[in-house]
């Protein structure tokens, strides 16, 4: 009975007729044999850890030696023949936020602010995307092309120019515009009242969607005002925005030429919708 207590407390094998010298010898095989146990586990962690160092090296390397500018642009967007052939910087613009002072942008219909907005590329014509390129900027092979004996490729619109023309259309639309807009009978208001609507409409999802989309997430603070006497949000705030005017060149540098030796042409396999989507 004492000598089983014994080797309890001394943690040696229950074996009744095991000697000293065995169980000496047991305990020094178990010793030795556990690193052979460890030595794998330990090779693979350092493996893994020796991968993942040189992995981040290598990705950090990459990143770091990108511009900021372009390493945006490629997280915010998807792939477009602009960031291609433009570097589309960043820099601190001040915004007008004025509610009382006008720009020629606020001015009421007439022909100083007609071109003043047309000068933003309002009107600009689509821009041709080689065809070889085309699906890799999201433009599917259904989709339409020019014809082939005037050059192909596939007619594309960038879109903050389609923006900037619903942005124009609500200004002509709005209730101190829209009689002067709709007698001049141009563009849009070339079409009856329904299709206006239908587009103004169009226009003010479309841009409901485009700010949803990008959130801009600066703050307004405030600034107490004696006249009306009380506190009032300042509207004029810097932001980091894109170098517009770089946008705006390319496009109106590739902007197709007159209509006809730029004509579509439906070829086999197109993309035809039943209605207009």
């Amino acid at each position: 009975m004492a000598k089983e207590f014994l080797r309890f407390f001394t943690k040696r094998p229950y074996h009744a007729e095991a000697s000293e010298q065995e169980y000496s010898l047991l305990k020094k095989t178990q010793l030795q044999s556990r690193p052979q146990h460890r030595l794998p586990y330990t090779l693979l962690l350092s493996l893994a850890l020796g991968i993942s160092i040189v992995l981040n090296t290598y990705l950090g390397f990459i990143v770091d030696n990108r511009p900021l500018d372009e390493v945006c642009n490629m997280h915010s967007h998807l792939k477009s023949p602009v960031h291609e052939a433009v570097r589309v910087g960043y820099k601190a613009t001040q915004f007008n936020g004025s509610v009382p002072r006008n720009t020629i942008y606020r001015q009421t219909a007439g022909p100083e602010v007609d071109e003043a907005w047309r000068m933003l590329g309002t009107n600009y014509r689509p821009v041709v995307i080689p065809e070889d390129k085309a699906e890799s900027y999201g433009i599917g092979p259904g989709f339409v092309k020019r014809r082939k004996d005037q050059g192909g490729g596939f007619f594309a619109n960038v879109e903050v120019f389609h923006h900037l023309h619903c942005v124009n259309l609500l200004r002509k639309g709005a209730y101190f515009n829209y009689d002067h807009y709709h007698k001049e009978g141009l563009g849009p208001f070339e079409d009856d009242e329904q299709t206006v609507r239908n587009h103004v409409a169009h226009c003010t999802d479309i841009l409901r969607q485009q700010l949803m989309c990008s959130a801009d997430t600066d703050v307004f603070g405030q600034k107490w005002v004696k006249n009306p006497p009380g506190a009032f949000v300042d509207f004029n705030t810097v932001h980091m925005c894109k170098d517009f005017e770089s946008i705006r060149k390319w496009a109106e540098e590739n902007q197709v030429g007159d209509r006809e030796h730029n004509q579509a042409e439906y070829r086999k396999g197109d993309i035809l919708l039943p209605d207009i989507p």
